[in-house]
């Protein structure tokens, strides 16, 4: 974990940081108005939504740790080089390649940890994850506030420094990762033989551990012969969490790829409630990220100080998003906690909009900051926990983070030069999409308590003779998966 954390958390450093570069010259410098500025954040989402599947789809042929590894390296480098741009198209192209990149990395690392983990034990490792988003925003503002001071050195400007000396970071942790970062539990340089095989049976039994070259599926009751790890409640309903089948039929073991998997994933009615409610809020994230330094200048402060006062939402985030998984994770459930932290997030946009003081407004952007980023471990976890296979978890994994990112679309137009200094139609468009947010989330968990319910009256008994006809017919060679009667949702 110490080692994805910090892979995160450059990457997130690299792309929060042009909003830090704008304030500290990079407008001026390159003669960009607000539209241009805002092309900028926008052409970075094109090439990143569109890489994001295909990429999940490659991780099991070339190795979720070395495609992480390889994809870091290559931000870092971009990014370094970044800082020597010199025009406008330039920067365009660079951040077109950047989005390609990132295309890969956050999917990558939420699918990778989910096959490292068990379900029960997921949604902190996402946290701890995207956390590393939350100390980028406010080490970001402290860094800036010092790099910019090299203004000057090399006949650079200090906004260029951000990206080249932040880059450089990025480059070297990237070669960090090529060789510490392992590839599954059983090739963990830093366990002993009896650690591996402890945490191997805590994910599954023996061999047969949903890792990344046999991914057999999780939270299943079957009544076929099998082992089952772990049985907690979830509003009333048995959930397990780590289930592994000596059933052949229905864990062939080693999964090929195939077409079916991908359209089970992307007609998956889960992925496009859970991808809508991401879309909510990583258009409050983003938008967030984006501009948050230059709301903050809006407020009446300016140059370092500025960057300085961008530092505390992100603490009290860290914060509360860490202390909400734990607690989703000890009691299982992941959809009312984002319908909780969106009320916060709402109620942060209601005092933006309507704050008559300074400090009201400011005290909005710690609610905004705190409630949406706090609900995407939940809502991406909560889709990896309801999601059995390996090829249907990648493509929806990477679906969802793709609809999600699409909000790169939106989020870069939302706060604008003539809105300054109060910025109400950016915070209104913003609460708009928290309400996408709960809506979405609503839904999806009312969907699962309909879908358990049916499970547990024997609606759904005919499932496993479908399966079996597909397997017979030679249509299909993946694991049962969630299409199992006796697999529960958790909500």
């Amino acid at each position: 974990m110490p080692l994805v954390f910090l892979i995160y958390l450059s990457g997130f450093l690299d792309k929060s940081n042009i909003g830090n570069a704008a304030i500290a010259g990079l407008l001026r410098d390159l003669h960009l108005d607000g539209s241009k500025f805002s092309m900028l954040l926008l052409v970075f989402f094109i090439t990143d939504t569109l890489s994001e599947v295909p990429s999940n789809l490659v991780v099991k042929k070339v190795k979720a740790n070395r495609w992480i590894a390889f994809l870091t390296t290559c931000w870092g480098l971009t990014m370094t080089l970044s800082g020597l741009t010199q025009t406008y198209p330039g920067f365009i192209a660079v951040r077109l390649v950047l989005g390609l990149i990132d295309g890969g990395l956050a999917p990558g690392m939420t699918f990778y940890l989910s096959c490292l983990y068990r379900p029960q034990d997921l949604q902190f490792r996402i946290a701890v994850l995207f956390s590393s988003a939350l100390v980028a925003g406010f080490v970001g503002g402290l860094l800036a506030a010092a790099i910019v001071k090299l203004h000057g050195v090399a006949h650079l400007a200090g906004w260029r420094w951000i990206f080249i000396i932040e880059g450089m970071f990025t480059f070297l942790v990237g070669l960090l990762a090529l060789f510490l970062l392992p590839a599954d539990v059983a090739s963990s340089w830093f366990f002993t033989k009896e650690e591996k095989e402890y945490a191997l049976k805590r994910l599954g039994s023996g061999e047969d551990v949903p890792d990344l070259d046999n991914d057999s599926g999780a939270m299943i009751d079957s009544k076929a012969t099998m082992e089952s790890q772990d049985m907690d409640k979830v509003d009333g309903e048995a959930a397990i969490t780590e289930v592994v089948f000596e059933d052949s039929k229905l864990n062939p073991g080693e999964e090929k790829f195939e077409w079916r998997e991908v359209r089970r994933g992307v007609f998956s009615i889960q992925t496009w409630f859970t991808g809508l409610a991401l879309h909510g809020l990583a258009v409050n994230t983003y938008s967030f990220l984006f501009f948050f330094p230059t709301i903050v200048t809006g407020l009446g402060y300016s140059g370092s100080r500025a960057q300085l006062f961008t530092v505390p939402p992100y603490i009290v985030g860290v914060f509360v998003m860490l202390s909400v998984s734990l607690l989703s994770d000890r009691i299982k459930l992941r959809g009312p906690f984002v319908l909780l932290l969106t009320l916060l997030t709402i109620t942060g946009y209601s005092m933006a909009i309507a704050g008559k003081t300074n400090w009201v407004r400011y005290g909005g952007c710690f609610l905004i900051c705190t409630g949406g980023f706090s609900s995407i471990p939940s809502i991406i976890t909560l889709l990896a926990n309801n999601t059995g296979g390996h090829y249907k978890r990648a493509t929806v994994m990477g679906l969802q983070i793709a609809i999600g990112n699409s909000s790169g679309f939106i989020a870069p137009f939302m706060y604008t030069q003539e809105q300054a200094p109060k910025y109400i139609k950016g915070h209104k468009i913003g609460l708009g999409f928290a309400v996408l947010t709960w809506v979405m989330t609503a839904l999806n968990i009312l969907y699962c308590i309909w879908e358990n319910k049916a499970r547990r009256e024997g609606r759904r008994a005919g499932n496993i003779q479908k399966y079996m006809d597909l397997r017979d017919a030679g249509l299909t060679e993946a694991p049962i998966g969630d299409r199992h009667p006796d697999f529960r949702f958790i909500l």
